[in-house]
């Protein structure tokens, strides 16, 4: 079971929205991908991705390319973390985890 929430919805299309405070190097790989996975959710074929910063607003218009095969890849692949540069900044574990690229322990 596949389960996510949008934001709204836009004629059918999916909407995330996403607060920035500038909104430099926007659209985000993994935003576009998290919509991506609602459009294909929903059997949409666009999805919109909506950056709100104190610079004003950019919406973006994310063309679906994802299909079940590549869905099930996703979700059964190793890489977990997917983006390290950043995400492991976020967990509890990063100090322990041998996946970490910051860990004292871990390895590329």
């Amino acid at each position: 079971l596949v389960y996510g929430h949008v934001d709204a919805l836009v004629n059918g299309a999916p909407l995330e929205i996403k607060y920035q405070t500038d909104l430099q190097g926007v659209p985000h790989e993994h935003h576009v991908l998290q919509l991506k996975l609602y459009s294909w959710l929903m059997n949409s074929s666009l999805g919109l991705l909506a950056y709100v910063s104190p610079e004003g607003v950019k919406i973006f218009e994310i063309k679906n390319d994802l299909n079940d095969e590549r869905v099930i890849e996703l979700i059964t692949q190793e890489s977990s973390p997917m983006w390290r540069e950043w995400e492991c900044n976020y967990c509890l574990f990063e100090r322990f985890c041998e996946k970490s690229l910051t860990s004292s322990r871990g390895s590329v």
